[in-house]
């Protein structure tokens, strides 16, 4: 249930992603997004006393899991749907399961399953049918896919890291520093490259609205009901249910 509800949640930050871009654009729609989540996490964990300390010797691996989610994968899948669809975005992002038990059985000695190899052949059929025509050649922006794939890499290299995070830190507290950290590394192409774009640009309700429900929905819920399923399931299991 967890999962399923992660999925719907992450389903729809496609389509407000979509709204947010009418006005403003992708840093300033990431970047608004993050400062947002954090608030709205720091508020809930300040209010249930459950945000931890970080020790000292996992501050570089917080600042890993941040680089590759949300900014490394933000800037795929941010710059990618400028170029593809919403369709075409949620279904690339599907091929994560085509490498992420690969990542688990590397370094976590996560079984593949006859269920996981099944499924990982579905995907990569599945993606192949939308992303090729029948002449092999693409059917949309070779660089929005690239860009796509990009957030795919990154959210291999996420779970990577999360694992061993989840053993040693609740949810809150994981949620709360990878969206801080995440808003440093933005900051500054934000103010190289969209602070004048946004200071000129009027204030649009729709689309702020859209990003708000982007730090509610996609980068604090959805996160929770994902590191839920994390610690039940493992990085096999979590990723190929959640496609």
């Amino acid at each position: 249930m967890a999962l399923i509800s992660a999925m719907i949640c992450w389903s729809f930050s496609y389509i407000w992603v979509k709204v947010a871009y009418v006005s403003y654009g992708p840093l300033t729609t990431t970047l608004f997004r993050l400062i947002f989540a954090a608030f709205f996490i720091f508020l809930f964990s300040g209010i249930s006393k459950q945000l931890m300390r970080i020790k000292s010797e996992d501050y570089l691996t917080f600042l890993l899991l941040a680089f590759f989610e949300p900014f490394l994968y933000f800037v795929g899948e941010s710059y990618s749907l400028k170029y593809i669809s919403s369709t075409m975005g949620a279904i690339i992002i599907s091929t994560i399961p085509l490498f992420a038990p690969l990542a688990a059985s590397r370094f976590y000695g996560e079984t593949l399953s006859v269920r996981n190899f099944t499924g990982i052949i579905l995907s990569f059929l599945g993606v192949s049918i939308i992303v090729f025509d029948s002449s092999f050649n693409f059917t949309a922006s070779p660089l929005g896919i690239a860009l796509e794939f990009l957030a795919v890499a990154s959210a291999i290299g996420y779970s990577t890291v999360l694992m061993n995070l989840t053993k040693k830190y609740n949810a809150p507290t994981i949620i709360t520093f990878q969206n801080f950290i995440a808003i440093f590394y933005f900051l500054p192409f934000w103010l190289l490259f969209e602070s004048k774009e946004f200071a000129d640009t009027a204030f649009d309700g729709k689309a702020f609205w859209a990003i708000i429900k982007l730090a509610v929905f996609a980068s604090v819920l959805a996160f929770f009901l994902s590191l839920l399923a994390l610690k039940n399931l493992g990085s096999t299991n979590r990723t190929c249910s959640l496609t």
